[in-house]
C-alpha cells in the first residue's frame, strides 16, 4: 500500500515523520481531513489558518486544504462570506509563513556578520539550531 505524509502548516512547520499506509488517494483524502477536524475540535478560532499538506512518499503533493474549509464553527455563513473567511485564512498562514522565513533569513544574516567580526554568535531554540 501507498505511503502517504500529513504535514501542517502556517508559520511552523509539523512535517508527518512516518506516514500512514493508505489504499489510495481519496483515503488520503479523508484521512487528512478527519486529521484536521480533530486538531481544530474546540480550537477552531485558534487553528482554522493552518493548512493541511498531503504528500504522497515520493513527495508528491496530493492535495493541500486550509482548515477553515472543514470548520464546522463556519457551516452558519452564507457561502460567500464562508469563502472569504477560507481566504483570510490562508492569508493567514501565508503571512505566518513569509514572517518566519523572514526571521530566519535575519538571524542567519546575524550570523554571517558576527562570523565575519570573528565573535561567536550561536542562534538555538530548545538546543535544536533555528536554520
Amino acid at each position: 500500500m501507498p505511503l502517504y505524509f500529513f504535514n501542517i502548516r502556517g508559520g511552523e512547520y509539523f512535517d508527518d515523520p512516518d506516514g500512514t499506509e493508505l489504499a489510495d488517494t481519496a483515503q488520503a483524502r479523508a484521512h487528512g481531513a478527519t486529521v484536521a477536524r480533530e486538531a481544530m475540535r474546540n480550537r477552531e478560532l485558534q487553528v482554522r489558518h493552518l493548512a493541511m499538506e498531503i504528500r504522497d512518499e515520493d513527495g508528491t503533493l496530493v492535495d493541500a486544504f486550509v482548515f477553515a474549509k472543514l470548520d464546522p464553527t463556519l457551516d452558519h455563513l452564507e457561502p460567500g462570506l464562508r469563502g472569504t473567511v477560507e481566504r483570510l485564512s490562508l492569508s493567514q498562514a501565508r503571512l505566518a509563513e513569509t514572517l518566519r522565513d523572514s526571521s530566519k533569513a535575519h538571524r542567519q544574516s546575524r550570523a554571517l556578520r558576527a562570523r565575519l567580526q570573528r565573535r561567536p554568535y550561536l542562534v538555538a531554540r530548545n538546543g535544536v539550531a533555528l536554520w
